[in-house]
């Protein structure tokens, strides 16, 4: 049976542990060898900076993965953190003037090897990406940013769910692009098998972080 988890690594359970080694290593054999390729070491500051691991296992076996970071943009020396390293100012300054003043940003997403591609006749990365859309509805944060792959068609998984390219930029060698998405443009996923997946798993998540409410953190517009 597969289940849903979402983990503050600042406040961990001991019921967690097993599940947070797992993750790091999933997350450190895949990204080490994406960084090897361009000359690069991975840091493991960029997983324990992370506010929020997000886990979908299957009997006790992680299958997948999402980091969940935020950022205050009022902070004027925010945009000195190395995730914007790879977003220019100007872009910064784009999503400001949305009326955005607090973003989660949305990294590594990661599928282990037994579940890449529609191996379980959906595809686990689209699934990751709309349980992403509702971390962002239940939060307390304004909108979601991804540094999104374009090889792997990441961006066009994002665009699924409301979050459309701003911008173009490279990251580790790797063209990608800029996404982002306000909690009102998230967009009911229309496959059917992956929306009914995404719904079970949600309903019966494993919360453990007061970040994320289990009701919706704002009104939607009456249709």
């Amino acid at each position: 049976m597969y289940k849903y988890h979402l983990i503050e690594l600042s406040n961990i359970f001991d019921s967690s542990i097993e599940l947070i080694e797992q993750s790091y290593s999933l997350w450190e054999s895949t990204y080490s060898e994406i960084l090897k390729s361009s000359g690069e070491t991975l840091n493991p500051d960029a997983f324990w900076r992370s506010k929020i691991l997000a886990v979908i296992e299957k009997d006790n076996q992680v299958v997948g993965m999402h980091l969940y970071n935020s950022f205050d943009l009022r902070i004027r020396s925010i945009n000195k953190h190395s995730y914007f390293s790879h977003i220019h100012s100007e872009k910064v300054e784009e999503i400001k003037s949305s009326n955005i003043n607090s973003l989660m940003s949305c990294e590594f997403l990661t599928v282990h090897p037994s579940h890449r591609g529609k191996k379980i006749d959906i595809s686990m990365a689209e699934v990751i990406v709309g349980l992403c859309s509702k971390v962002l509805t239940h939060s307390p944060w304004d909108a979601l940013i991804g540094i999104s792959r374009v090889d792997f068609k990441v961006d066009k998984m994002s665009a699924k769910i409301g979050a459309n390219s701003f911008g173009d930029t490279k990251r580790h060698n790797i063209d990608c692009k800029l996404v982002l998405a306000k909690k009102d443009q998230i967009k009911k996923i229309e496959h059917k098998e992956t929306l009914v997946f995404v719904e079970k798993l949600w309903s019966h998540k494993n919360n453990l972080t007061n970040l994320i409410l289990n009701e919706l953190s704002y009104k939607k517009e009456a249709a």
